[in-house]
């Protein structure tokens, strides 16, 4: 399996996901690259490692955050300096194998949600 080299646009709650990123400014060797995502609900936080001077990140268990549009901002950090140095949305999609086969789904994406419950009112 060949890891990518930059985030996820879209994943599935449950999946490993795994990226690479190379920050020719910021070695892996002496900085610490930190993800940070936050939905509409809640949110989550990665902490990549070190594999030479390329930092590998990995999304942790997510199973209770909720599936839907996340911002998402990528920070490096080396003592006092901090510098985000990317950042943008992926869209988190449920886990089909956490609903029950008698439970109903409701396939729409938040954003349609969201102007469903714009257009009722």
């Amino acid at each position: 399996m060949t890891i990518p080299e930059k985030e996820p646009k879209i994943f599935t709650k449950g999946e490993t996901v795994q990226w690479t990123r190379f920050l020719s400014d910021y070695p892996a060797d002496s900085w610490t690259l930190t993800y940070y995502f936050r939905g509409r609900l809640n949110g989550f936080t990665i902490t990549a490692t070190a594999d030479g001077t390329t930092f590998l990140a990995t999304v942790p268990d997510i199973s209770g955050n909720a599936a839907g549009i996340y911002q998402w901002q990528a920070k490096v950090s080396k003592g006092s300096e901090k510098y985000i140095v990317a950042g943008g949305t992926c869209e988190i999609l449920p886990d089909l194998s956490e609903i029950n086969d008698n439970e109903a789904f409701d396939e729409r994406t938040q954003t349609e949600k969201d102007l469903d419950a714009v257009k009722a009112m």
